[in-house]
């Protein structure tokens, strides 16, 4: 298996399938030593984006060329506010109209909304967790101050869902999630605008 790291190549890898998973334990941390993240991974022209080293171990005796693509913490922190700030474009406005749904008579098709709106406030919290790691909190607390406060809300939403607080969950999204998540788009566009 021919290897290349960004399009270089690097070597011919001789490994045992058994061993594919510490090989790769191995070069992510040669990766991210020097600042970067594995971005993708190109296994004979095919791009994955995630599960690298199943997605190798599982192809292993087919691979040909395998090209690791990087990127740098910086641009993976722009990448990641971007996507965060389109995101939230279309979260935001989401959070009002289903908001209102929990001051009537819910029916199943609100709670399927209020179902995808756990998974999109999960992938928040995942990109501001992210975020966290590569920026330094001390010069920027904005991260950590929001994601303080996005999990104190998911615990008040938690325990209203447990205790059929419907109005609670409305109030909840439309007063205290709504007004944290602005404010975090505001000034993670502001810190993007700079960089």
């Amino acid at each position: 298996m021919r290897i290349f790291i960004d399009g270089e190549y690097k070597e011919e890898l001789e490994i045992l399938q058994g061993q594919v998973f510490d090989w790769w334990k191995e070069q992510c941390s040669k990766i991210n030593s020097a600042d970067k993240f594995v971005y993708s991974v190109s296994i004979d022209g095919q791009v994955i984006y995630d599960n690298f080293d199943e997605s190798i171990a599982a192809n292993f005796s087919r691979i040909d060329a395998l090209d690791i693509q990087t990127i740098t913490k910086r641009e993976s922190l722009i990448e990641t506010e971007k996507s965060l700030v389109e995101y939230l474009n279309r979260f935001i406005p989401a959070i009002s109209e289903l908001s209102g749904c929990f001051y009537g008579e819910l029916t199943e098709y609100h709670w399927e909304k209020f179902s995808y709106f756990i998974e999109g406030l999960s992938w928040i919290l995942q990109s501001v967790e992210f975020i966290q790691l590569i920026v330094d909190v001390e010069i920027d607390p904005i991260h950590i101050l929001t994601m303080q406060k996005l999990e104190s809300i998911i615990k008040e939403l938690e325990s209203s869902v447990e205790e059929e607080q419907y109005v609670m969950i409305g109030d909840l999204m439309q007063y205290e999630l709504m007004p944290v998540l602005e404010n975090y788009k505001r000034n993670i566009t502001l810190t993007g605008e700079l960089q």
